[in-house]
């Protein structure tokens, strides 16, 4: 009890989760020396779909709108369900299949229940691993040619005559889903080249299962190539990735396949069940060398580069993020992170003090701004988590190198990282994730819970200090940053911010006694700059601030600190505040309210470093756990200045009394409390009187009521529980009953007399209470304290209490004498390491989720400060006179067709598309296009031009149109459209005029395709079609990814030549 902090503003040090001693065998090579308390149990969360769970600290019932993430036994019970579901469709279809009776409506019934289990993503990615499984695949496979031959009788039988077999489209979608999201590949080595000969021969089938076909071949491509699962020679898979890279916002299937393969190849199989954990096969490390010698590590950051600048300011992109543009993106992030990650890690490894690049942390920082704006309940989940934590690992790797010079730890990779990290987090948008990945890479506070039953060598406690004193040593050449960054953020407005930078400044301010002192010291300094600046008036800047520095002085390791620079201005800064005799306002209310919460932190001997097996005196204990002696009198004063002039319905009334209940339990305390109170009778009785007509009012509230019953009693008597204390002095000091009803003004004729008022108005308000709290103890309850009290007074003799009494010892006057506290590196070197904990009641507390996500959002706005804003005025104020907010929004949202064009992008060319052959509404079958021959320049075709031809590609100065080539004019009219009129050649899209660079050499866009106006296509299902003026983003056309030799050289791509230049006229999806 005395290593919990007593706060209700935060209750995050309660919430320290379990560490664990040992470092799984698949990170041997990424384990840092110190982070790895936090391994375990990150580990076994990451399986969870989203971390966005509310902490104990937040009511439940301030999200009424958020869904609850499953337990982890939750997890696997639906995965165990999903799977055993899986292979019990895949039995039935495996008997159907084979039997004498072929059932085709039993048979399409199994089919449809596994696919609609792929309809949502948990589903989906535990029903594509058993298929990926134990040579499920070849079921498929046999399935469909079976279909294959059933179909082909039925033409010899019916000539002419159009089959669709729900069957052969089912067992194609399962083929399908499974390219697409399977992590693993040992499928594709087995069954790759059945299913890549299944791809090309598309056009045997029906058009529906040739779209899906079609698309199927994307991500297939990569198999073309030979020995493309070698581990001697990656030459080739390398050569796709570099290729595919260029088209990488379109997310081309064989980019993702082919991260994949490098991923099976250079990491190997995710599942290690049976193999030994100290078994490494170097097969891999030698692909990751090929990888890392190839400029794999700059391959992989360009990828990173072109995504986040993709989806730049990823906030805004959340809604596409939500879609499959964002599962395909995650699909590319994650192996590409997990390559990166081997291969720095070695390469560190390896090199140790001598590696010093840094240029991927900017990359990975902005990866991690991407991936935490992704939506809570996306497709991509499971992925979003695994790349987060992808990222983390990544970044601890570079604390591996061992720095034995203390001077080199300024230009340590350590501390270079940290540095990096720091500047990254420089705006509103990149506050949250980075303090996310702070939290993530700093250790969890001391102590640790530990079971009652579990025993540890001493080496662990003290491998846990020394990897916080490392942490500690290579933070503080990053101080002013860290200072620069709590300035920031400190003031805010927006709780889940203000809830996140108390837990990393908790995390911080418990690793080293330096990095305490800097966290209290820059908050000191803000606090006494804004009230000198306001001019000693209390402000809403000043509360927001006293509000941040309540929060911080609830944990012991802060609290140490800030008692140890509480002399000086920063305590007059609180008297004043306290006993601010100004006109009366909110915002007072608000300053008094943190400052009383921050002085019952200082005066909780609860809120210390002090252990449960402590031998040290207890004296020395009280000294270290209390504000200087000298300042115990005079917070006392201010506190009861204070509550004498408030009203009894403030809230700062209710957390002074809470203060004076506290001020009791200690002798040294409540030998200056009964000194002040005997001082200030007169206002006592005055605020009393003033607190009892509030009590009898009809808004009264049930908790300053209980407070002051409670208070009237400790001041006569002494509670069990300060009788057992072993680590602090027992309270020994205590008031008569004549003392408190001379304190009171206590008359014995008087009708009703005081304690009668105070009964009659507490039941009152505990009557008209909406809850009824459950008393654990009825001996303590406040009736059964009145009661008591009553009893004393009634065998008061006379009308009136006696002015003293002798014999009490409240007359004592002597003051309790306390050594001098030691200092904050001793108090740090005696903390506890391990502290006990209830694994039932405290296993919600022990969670990582619990520890690094914040409270959502809360609906319920008025506990929000609202600041009035002009945002042109901030507009006008931080962005540069020449910013166009119109051209920057299109251009940001992929609106415009580049930075310099206002010209919008038409819809006929989204980023997106997966498909290579669009349907005729009338027959059902691929539409031909047109090859549109290029104005100039007929014959090979050239490669279009790195950069621009400033001189060909200057705007026209004249308002006739251009000159059309007579192929360029039949096209235009063969599509309906006007050469010279409003739809001609002036109206093309920007994406197509602007491909056209110099003599439009190399182009081969399908004007055609531009000004079509209808189009179906098969977007889901093979009954499910769409009738749009524009396509589905991931079937429109853009060039020139699939215009060009990339896939032009496959003859399954290729029709019939067309135009003089003899070239064949490719498919463009």
């Amino acid at each position: 009890e005395l290593l919990i902090p007593k706060t209700e503003a935060v209750s995050d040090d309660s919430a320290v989760k379990k560490e664990t001693t040992a470092s799984s065998a698949e990170q041997t090579d990424t384990q840092p020396k110190d982070n790895g308390t936090k391994e375990s149990e990150k580990q076994s969360e990451s399986a969870v779909p989203s971390k966005e769970s509310t902490p104990a600290s937040v009511e439940p019932n301030v999200q009424p709108l958020r869904r609850p993430v499953l337990h982890r036994l939750q997890q696997l019970a639906v995965e165990l369900a999903n799977k055993v579901q899986t292979r019990y469709h895949l039995d039935a279809i495996m008997y159907l299949t084979r039997a004498d009776n072929y059932d085709v409506i039993k048979l399409a019934t199994h089919l449809h229940a596994l696919y609609s289990q792929t309809c949502q993503s948990p589903g989906r990615q535990h029903t594509v691993d058993v298929i990926s499984m134990n040579n499920n695949m070849q079921l498929f496979m046999d399935l469909i040619q079976k279909e294959q031959r059933l179909q082909a009788q039925r033409q010899i039988a019916s000539p002419g005559a159009k089959y669709k077999s729900p069957v052969l489209s089912y067992a194609v979608d399962m083929v399908d889903c499974c390219v697409r999201y399977c992590e693993q590949m040992d499928y594709l080595i087995e069954h790759g080249p059945m299913i890549l000969e299944l791809a090309k021969n598309h056009e045997t089938f029906e058009p529906s299962v040739s779209a899906v076909l079609q698309e199927m071949f994307v991500y297939m491509k990569p198999l073309e190539a030979i020995n493309i699962f070698s581990y001697d020679n990656i030459t080739p898979l390398v050569e796709v990735i570099s290729r595919s890279m260029e088209y990488i916002t379109t997310f081309p299937g064989d980019l993702i396949m082919g991260l994949r393969i490098l991923r099976h190849l250079a990491i190997g199989p995710s599942n290690k069940a049976f193999r030994s954990s100290s078994t490494e096969e170097l097969k891999h490390r030698f692909v990751t060398l090929q990888f890392y010698a190839a400029d794999g590590v700059q391959t992989l950051i360009q990828i990173l580069e072109k995504l986040c600048s993709y989806f730049e300011q990823p906030g805004l992109h959340t809604p596409a993020l939500m879609t499959l543009q964002g599962l395909h993106c995650c699909q590319i992030l994650l192996p590409a992170l997990q390559v990166l990650r081997a291969m720095l890690s070695y390469a560190i490894q390896c090199r140790d003090t001598e590696f010093k690049d840094l240029t991927a942390i900017d990359h990975l920082m902005k990866a991690y701004f991407l991936l935490h704006y992704f939506p809570t309940h996306s497709q991509a989940a499971n992925e979003i988590a695994q790349a987060k934590q992808e990222i983390v690992q990544l970044l601890l790797a570079y604390t591996q190198p061992n720095e034995q010079d203390e001077e080199s730890l300024h230009k340590s990779l350590w501390t270079l990282m940290i540095r990096e990290i720091l500047k990254n987090i420089d705006g509103p948008a990149t506050f949250m994730p980075g303090l996310h990945v702070l939290a993530e890479l700093l250790p969890l506070p001391l102590p640790i819970p530990l079971p009652v039953d579990a025993q540890l060598p001493e080496t662990q406690s003290q491998r846990l200090i020394t990897e916080r004193k490392l942490w500690s040593a290579h933070l503080h050449p990053q101080s002013a940053q860290i200072a620069k960054l709590i300035e920031t953020i400190a003031p805010s407005t927006f709780p889940p911010l203000v809830d996140l930078m108390t837990k990393v400044c908790l995390q911080l301010a418990d690793l080293a006694p330096n990095m305490t002192l800097l966290i209290s010291k820059t908050l000191s300094d803000l606090v006494c700059a804004e009230w000198q600046s306001a001019s000693a008036t209390p402000t809403p800047h000043l509360a927001r601030l006293l509000y941040f520095f309540a929060r911080l002085t609830s944990f012991a390791a802060l609290k140490i600190s800030s008692i140890s620079i509480l002399s000086g201005k920063l305590w007059e800064l609180f008297q004043s505040v306290l006993c601010y005799t100004g006109q009366a306002s909110g915002v007072v209310q608000h300053c008094q309210l943190a400052i009383q919460q921050i002085l019952k932190s200082f005066i909780d001997a609860g809120i210390s470093f002090v252990s449960p097996k402590s031998t040290a005196t207890p004296e020395l204990n009280l000294a270290a756990a209390l504000p200087p002696k000298e300042l115990i009198p005079r917070i006392i004063e201010a506190i009861l200045t204070n509550l004498f002039s408030s009203d009894p319905h403030q809230d700062v009334c209710e957390v002074a009394l809470n203060n004076l209940n506290l001020l009791t339990e200690l002798d040294i305390s409540m030998h200056h409390l009964t000194q002040q109170l005997k001082q200030r009778r007169a206002e006592f009785q005055q605020w009393l009187e003033k607190f009892l007509k509030y009590a009898e009012a009809e808004h009264a509230r049930l908790a300053p009521i209980e407070l002051f019953i409670g208070f009237l009693h400790s001041l006569s008597h002494i509670a069990e529980y300060l009788q057992q204390q072993q680590t602090i002095p027992i309270r020994s000091m205590k008031w008569s009953i004549g003392e408190v009803a001379h304190l009171l003004g206590f008359q014995k004729n008087a009708d009703p007399h005081l304690i009668q008022r105070l009964s009659a108005a507490y039941t009152n308000v505990k009557n008209k209470a909406l809850t009824q709290i459950k008393e654990e103890d009825d001996s303590n309850s406040p009736i059964k304290l009145l009661a008591e009290i009553a009893t004393e007074f009634e065998a008061l003799e006379g009308s009136a209490s006696p002015k003293t009494d002798e014999d009490g010892a409240g007359a004592q006057t002597s003051e309790p004498t306390l050594p001098q506290s030691e200092g904050i590196v001793m108090q740090f070197a005696a903390r506890p390491i391990f502290v006990e904990f209830d694994a039932v009641a405290d296993e919600q507390l022990l969670l990582t989720r619990y520890w690094l996500q914040v409270s959502c959002v809360d609906l319920d706005h008025s506990k929000y400060e609202r600041v009035p804003c002009d945002l042109t005025e901030l507009a006008a104020e931080c962005l540069p006179p020449e910013t166009n907010l119109t051209s920057d929004c299109k251009r940001m949202l992929h609106l415009s067709a580049s930075p310099q064009s206002n010209r919008e992008r038409t819809p006929t060319a989204p980023c997106f598309r997966t498909r290579r052959v669009e349907v005729e509404p009338s027959t059902g079958r691929p539409e031909k296009k047109i090859y549109i021959t290029p104005v100039r320049g007929r014959g090979f075709a050239r490669a279009p031009p790195s950069r621009g031809d400033l001189f060909r590609s200057r705007p026209p100065n004249t308002s006739r149109p251009p000159s059309l080539h007579v192929d360029d004019f039949l096209a235009l009219e063969t599509c309906g459209a006007q050469p010279t009129g409003p739809t001609g050649y002036n109206k093309i899209p920007p994406i197509m005029r602007g491909s056209r660079v110099g003599r439009n050499r190399g182009t081969r866009i399908s004007t055609a395709a531009a000004f079509r106006k209808n189009k179906v296509m098969r977007t889901a299902s093979p009954s499910t079609w769409a009738d749009a003026g524009s396509p589905h983003y991931r079937n429109a056309p853009i060039d020139p990814h699939f215009g060009e030799s990339h896939y032009s050289g496959n003859p399954h791509f290729s029709g019939r030549s067309r135009g003089r230049g003899g070239r064949p006229r490719p498919y463009l999806r």
